[in-house]
């Protein structure tokens, strides 16, 4: 809060400005690829195995919702205590030690995902979607992989968020 004073006022900081878009800008085009992922697997699926799979796949994305908010969750508190921390030499040791929980704990989700999964769906989904049971640990295990990226913060605390958006968006075209 307090470096945002020299940003507010009567007269505009154009250099701050500058310093914060060069930032933040690579990080919105890296979000908006992010998404593009997230699509064009329906896309692809849609033009080759057609409207009923895309529909599969739809539920599997949706139960694997979970996932994704367990990444979120992580992320809303990881982020600030990485950057908060980043000066502390025994901050990379943490980061290490809470990345081997998480592939832990990935782990075991996934395997348990894929467990359990048939017997969720047969309860949870309607007849025709029940092979997204088949689904919902790939699905799962590809949401924490891409979200494994929030305990390597490197590129972003050395302020080379251009770097980042060029492997978002080289994996969007991949």
């Amino acid at each position: 809060a307090y470096k945002s004073r020299s940003y507010i006022g009567t007269k505009l900081n154009t250099e701050g400005l500058k310093e914060v878009f060069s930032f933040t800008l690579p990080l919105v085009l890296s979000s908006i690829a992010a998404i593009g992922w997230v699509y064009t697997d329906r896309l692809v699926v849609k033009h080759f195995l057609g409207l009923e799979q895309v529909g599969i796949l739809g539920v599997g994305y949706r139960f694997a919702g979970l996932v994704t908010l367990l990444t979120s969750a992580i992320s809303m508190v990881l982020s600030p205590l990485i950057y908060a921390n980043s000066e502390n030499e025994e901050t990379s040791d943490k980061i290490g030690k809470l990345f081997s929980y998480y592939v832990l704990v990935g782990l075991f989700l996934v395997a348990g995902m894929a467990a359990y999964a048939p017997q969720v769906f047969r309860i949870l989904a309607p007849p025709a979607y029940q092979s997204s049971a088949n689904l919902l640990p790939l699905i799962a295990a590809a949401i924490l992989i891409g979200a494994a990226c929030q305990f390597f913060p490197g590129l972003a605390l050395k302020m080379q968020t251009r770097k980042y958006m060029c492997v978002q968006l080289s994996g969007l075209l991949l």
